[in-house]
Parts: structure tokens; C-alpha cells; sequence
């Protein structure tokens, strides 16, 4: 109830009006990409402290979810099962939830898990740490956003710009300054 409520001051106070009143009825509120962000950033900061302990074995943890994901959404698609549901009607969006259940997590692990096997150990941190610091940080900030970006009318300067910078500083933690833009 506090996030709508909060979502409607913003829309009257004509803050990205459009995309707050979009993120608020599509998905259940603004509240749930926020959780949907949070979760993305936690999942990546687990990635990254695990390939920090020990970059095999993460490897193989990472293959083991991914195969446990692709079997649980195919299952979920055909069951339905009823806590697998709720768990996704609180973190994954409508559209994906009929379609491909956890379709976000698993493209996720399945980068890290390529960046990772392919690319040194320095490039493949940098760059998760860049996908999950610049993908929530602009989807948040761009709910707010007000210029269309003209490469992509459906996403806005202000994110693209506040996830640039995210990325960067994220990246800038496993790679030089230079590399990390």
C-alpha cells in the first residue's frame, strides 16, 4: 500500500510519469522491480564472491543451477507447481512467468558461466560485475528517466547513462579504470 502510494506522489509530481505508472501496473509496482533488482545485484555479488573463493568449483555450481533451472522451468510449465508460483509472482515478471519461468536467472548464470570458462579471470569478473551493477542500476534510474534514448525509444538517456557509470566503477574493481569503460 506505501508504494503506491509513494508511486502516486511521483506520477503527480510528473516524474517519468509514463514509466512508473508502466513498472507500478504491469508487475504488481515499482516495489517489485526494486525486489526484482535487489535480487539480480544479490545474485551477482554471490557469483563474484564464490569465483573469488574458487573459480572451478563455482564453475561447476553455476552448471549444476542452470540445469536445475531449465528442468525446473520446463516442469513448472507443464505443473504449475504451487511453490515454485509464488516464489515467481514475487520476483519474475508476468510474461515470462507462462512462458519461460526463470528465463532472467538462468540467461544470467549462463553468462557468468560462459564469461567465466572463456575469458581470464580478470575480464570475466569485470564483466559480471559490470552486467550486475549496470543492468539494475539503469533499469532502476531509468523508471525515473525523462529523455528517450534514440538508439532505443522504449529505454531512456538518464539509465543508460547512470548504468554506464555503474558498470564502470563495478568493473574498475577487477580490471584498470580504462578497461572497465
Amino acid at each position: 500500500m506505501a508504494e503506491n502510494k509513494m508511486a502516486k506522489e511521483i506520477v503527480k509530481g510528473k516524474v517519468a510519469k509514463s514509466k512508473i505508472a508502466r513498472a507500478q501496473n504491469a508487475n504488481g509496482g515499482l516495489w517489485f522491480e526494486i525486489k526484482r533488482q535487489l535480487v539480480h545485484v544479490l545474485l551477482g555479488l554471490l557469483v563474484l564472491i564464490s569465483a573469488l573463493k574458487d573459480r572451478e568449483s563455482t564453475l561447476w555450481f553455476l552448471l549444476v543451477l542452470i540445469l536445475i533451472g531449465v528442468l525446473l522451468s520446463l516442469l513448472q510449465l507443464k505443473f504449475r507447481f504451487a511453490l515454485v508460483e509464488s516464489l515467481l509472482r514475487k520476483f519474475e515478471r508476468e510474461k515470462y512467468r507462462k512462458r519461460f519461468p526463470f528465463k532472467g536467472a538462468l540467461f544470467f548464470l549462463t553468462g557468468c558461466l560462459l564469461v567465466l570458462k572463456i575469458f581470464s579471470f580478470d575480464i570475466a569478473l569485470a564483466s559480471i560485475a559490470i552486467l550486475t551493477f549496470s543492468d539494475s542500476v539503469s533499469h532502476v534510474i531509468g523508471l525515473y528517466g525523462k529523455r528517450k534514448n534514440p538508439l532505443n525509444t522504449t529505454k531512456n538517456i538518464e539509465g543508460a547513462f547512470a548504468g554506464f557509470v555503474a558498470g564502470t566503477i563495478a568493473g574498475a574493481f577487477f580490471v584498470p579504470f580504462a578497461l572497465a569503460l
